[in-house]
């Protein structure tokens, strides 16, 4: 057998041996594509076809989704396979789709109240496709905040488990100031709420023992109208 015949012959196998787009992998291109997703955490299988054929190749393919939800979880779709314009097949095809994330986790156990830090956490991969709470996803949503509950080692942070350190904590004695434009009084106060700057809060007036509600306008400071 003549040299140029071997490589023929290699050739020949070598493209037999390429398999044929399925029909998973096309719709798994398709849904990345069409909804922007990151291919490297996102697993998409089909869990149940009504096609007889499991390949597209040679065929053309009408494949579109049948609900409006988010593609996560289970995911309906229908699928036409065309040859030569004809129709050759129908079906529905129900997806599973996994969403995966690189989430910040703590190192150690992180006590309520502890100033949060990067040096106090790692990354680690997670399946989120059923969560749908908000989560702690990267070090900008941590800064100026402290644990609002115990934080677990190795788990990933709802964002309610986390909040920005007030700039009045419940319980803490602040200033508090009567503005009535011209006049201004001072008296003694305690908090009874946390709060931030341009926040309502409850604070007691220590000498009247009133209740009132003020605007926190500084760390310590709170501001009611007279």
């Amino acid at each position: 057998m003549s040299r140029l015949l071997m490589i023929l012959c290699c050739l020949v196998i070598l493209v037999q041996a390429v398999p044929a787009e399925t029909l998973e992998q096309y719709l798994s291109d398709k849904i990345v594509a069409d909804y922007r997703l990151d291919p490297e955490k996102v697993r998409i299988t089909v869990v149940r076809s009504g096609l007889k054929n499991t390949e597209v190749d040679g065929f053309e393919v009408e494949a579109y989704p049948v609900t409006h939800a988010e593609p996560r979880g289970r995911f309906p779709m229908k699928v036409e396979l065309y040859r030569d314009g004809s129709r050759v097949e129908k079906g529905s095809v129900s997806l599973d789709i996994r969403i995966f994330a690189d989430l910040p986790i703590p190192i150690q156990n992180i006590k309520r109240h502890e100033l949060l830090t990067e040096d106090m956490f790692t990354y680690k991969r997670f399946d989120i496709t059923t969560i749908t709470e908000k989560l702690l996803t990267d070090p900008s949503q941590w800064e100026g905040c402290r644990a609002k509950h115990n934080l677990t080692a190795d788990r990933y942070i709802p964002m309610r488990r986390v909040e920005k350190l007030p700039d009045v904590e419940n319980g803490q004695s602040v200033m508090i100031v009567g503005n009535g434009g011209f006049l201004e009084i001072r008296a003694r106060g305690q908090a009874l709420q946390n709060g931030a700057i341009g926040e309502k809060i409850k604070v007691k007036n220590v000498d009247s023992r009133k209740i009132l509600t003020a605007t926190v306008t500084a760390p310590g400071v709170v501001e009611i109208t007279i």
